[in-house]
C-alpha cells in the first residue's frame, strides 16, 4: 500500500540518488577554473576523497572583505567551503550555512590578530623569513657607511630568496615543470604567479605581481652594489616589499 502511494506520488526524486558528478551539468553559471581550485584545494585537506561536484552558493560581503561560499561533494562526504582565508567544514558538523560562516569569520579575526613574525611563539613556514626581515631591520638601525646600507641589501637579498623557498614547498607544480635555480627569485617568482593566480581573470594581478617581484630583486641588488649606498636608498629598499 505505502509502495502504491510512492508511485502515484508527483514529487519523487529518482532512486538511485542523482549522480553528484552530473549535477554540474545543470548549473546556469559556472567558472570551470574556480571550481577545479576548490576541488583541488578539498582534495588536498581530505586526502582519501575524490570531488564529485563543486558549486558556488554565493557571495558574501561582511566589513568589507568578500568571503565565496561553495557546496562541495566528494565520494564520502559534503562540505562547505569558505574563501578570505580559505578553510573548509564538514556539513556533517556544520548544517547551519549561517552558522558555519559566522564561525569561518570569527576565526579568521582570530587568527589574524595572532602575532606574526619573529616575536611570535608559534612556528611558521615564514620564520626564516622573518628572522632575516628582523636582521635587516637591525643593521638599518646602526648603518653608518655605504657598506653597511649594502649588508642591509644583501639581507634583503636573502629574505626574498627564503620567502619564494617558503611559498613554493607548499604548492604543487606540475611533474614536467621546470625548476629553476634555488637563488632566482625572478624566475621562482613567474612559476609562482602562473600557478597561484591562473586564469583569464587574474592576468591584470599575475602581471601586476611579476613585474613588482622583479623591480624588487632589482632594486636590492642595485643596493646590494651601489658604492654609495646611503640611509635613503636603503630606506627605499626596505619599504617596497617588506
Amino acid at each position: 500500500m505505502a509502495d502504491e502511494k510512492v508511485a502515484d506520488d508527483d514529487c519523487v526524486f529518482p532512486s538511485p540518488a542523482f549522480p553528484a558528478e552530473e549535477l554540474g551539468k545543470y548549473s546556469v553559471e559556472r567558472d570551470p577554473h574556480l571550481e577545479r581550485e576548490i576541488a583541488h584545494y578539498v582534495e588536498l585537506e581530505a586526502e582519501d576523497e575524490t570531488v564529485k561536484h563543486v558549486e558556488k552558493v554565493k557571495n558574501e560581503v561582511v566589513v568589507g572583505d568578500l568571503y565565496e561560499i561553495w557546496d562541495v561533494t566528494t565520494n564520502k562526504d559534503r562540505w562547505w567551503v569558505i574563501t578570505n582565508p580559505t578553510n573548509l567544514y564538514s556539513q556533517r558538523y556544520f548544517p547551519s550555512l549561517d552558522y558555519t560562516l559566522s564561525f569561518h569569520i570569527g576565526l579568521m579575526m582570530r587568527l589574524r590578530s595572532r602575532p606574526a613574525g619573529p616575536e611570535s611563539d608559534d612556528p611558521s613556514p615564514f620564520d626564516d623569513v622573518f628572522r632575516r626581515q628582523e636582521q635587516a631591520k637591525n643593521r638599518f638601525d646602526i648603518a653608518v657607511e655605504a657598506e653597511d646600507y649594502q649588508a642591509v641589501g644583501m639581507q634583503l637579498r636573502e629574505c626574498l630568496i627564503s620567502l619564494v623557498a617558503a611559498v613554493r614547498r607548499r604548492v604543487d607544480f606540475d611533474s614536467l615543470t621546470e625548476r629553476p635555480q634555488d637563488a632566482n627569485f625572478v624566475a621562482w617568482s613567474t612559476l609562482l604567479m602562473d600557478e597561484l593566480c591562473a586564469g583569464g581573470s587574474n592576468k591584470e594581478l599575475r602581471q601586476y605581481l611579476k613585474g613588482t617581484s622583479k623591480d624588487t630583486w632589482q632594486l636590492v641588488n642595485w643596493l646590494t652594489h651601489d658604492r654609495d649606498a646611503n640611509k635613503t636608498a636603503c630606506s627605499l629598499n626596505r619599504n617596497s616589499w617588506l
